[in-house]
């Protein structure tokens, strides 16, 4: 399947999800997460949530079973993938829309189900936090299950391997998405090993930030990520911020690829190199 899906109109606005909010084309997903904490996310949804939203945990919804490999968050399983989205009501035609309250997990959800061939997602600019700020209306009622026809059509060359990047690395634009002390290999507060890939520049995925949950404009965009070209391959650590850097490129015309497993893949093997800021190779 063609990957030109685009980014260009990703974002609607909290006014206009309020707007569509009766709209029964529509789907929205809850999407918060703590990595410190992983049942925060449904203690929040739970107090409160935009009325109609279901909730997905990233790690039992945006995720598959974690292995030796393969990373913190594979990639689910399409089939286990497609029967939690046809519970929530959307099938080819349905509109979702993704929230969150820091950023990363909607557009993980977005770049799921676009690689699971379903363009049609959005993200709540500004996320949950915006829509509390305009006293729009939040609710503790959960919305019932529905029946919905999700078939997933994956897109393999949405992502990249651990072994076309140990072959290719050296002809690849690589962008580590993770904060720069972690790049730089000075710290490691989750992963077996510090450091980055050989040869990977650093791009810190708040940098497409302009708060929280919300996306700098298309303009300062292409300040942030104007080094960067299509054929870049983003990793983070373990696929879920790299999707924020991923879905800002898109907005500016780019199509990068993602490394599925991430750093958290890559420094599960031994014989994987491993630069830190020194510039030595391990």
């Amino acid at each position: 399947m063609d990957r030109k899906v685009g980014y260009h109109n990703v974002l609607v606005s909290p006014q206009w999800l309020h707007d569509n909010l009766m709209s029964s084309k529509i789907v929205i997903v809850d999407c918060r997460y703590s990595l410190s904490d992983f049942s925060l996310g449904r203690k929040m949804y739970n107090a409160g949530h935009i009325p109609g939203a279901y909730f997905m945990d990233l790690e039992d919804d945006l995720s598959g079973p974690k292995g030796t490999h393969g990373g913190r968050h594979p990639i689910p399983d399409p089939s286990v993938f497609a029967g939690k989205m046809s519970a929530m009501g959307i099938s080819r035609g349905t509109h979702v829309i993704a929230y969150d309250a820091e950023g990363a997990a909607s557009c993980r959800l977005c770049w799921l189900l676009r690689y699971f061939g379903h363009d049609n997602v959005s993200i709540l600019q500004g996320g949950f936090d915006e829509w509390v700020s305009l006293d729009l209306p939040v609710t503790n009622v959960q919305p019932p299950f529905r029946h919905g026809d999700f078939v997933p059509v994956p897109r393999a060359d949405m992502v990249v391997g651990r072994d076309e990047i140990f072959e290719s690395r050296s002809s690849m634009t690589l962008v580590d998405c993770r904060a720069p002390e972690r790049y730089r290999g000075e710290v490691e507060p989750i992963d077996r090993k510090a450091g980055h890939i050989p040869g990977a520049i650093n791009l810190f995925y708040r940098e497409v930030f302009s708060g929280n949950s919300a996306f700098k404009t298309p303009e300062e965009l292409t300040k942030v990520l104007g080094n960067l070209d299509s054929k870049s391959v983003l990793y983070c650590g373990s696929g879920v911020t790299a999707a924020a850097v991923c879905v800002a490129m898109g907005m500016i015309g780019m199509e990068p690829r993602i490394y599925a497993g991430s750093w958290s893949d890559w420094a599960s093997y031994e014989d994987s190199p491993i630069a830190t800021v020194k510039g030595s190779e391990q």
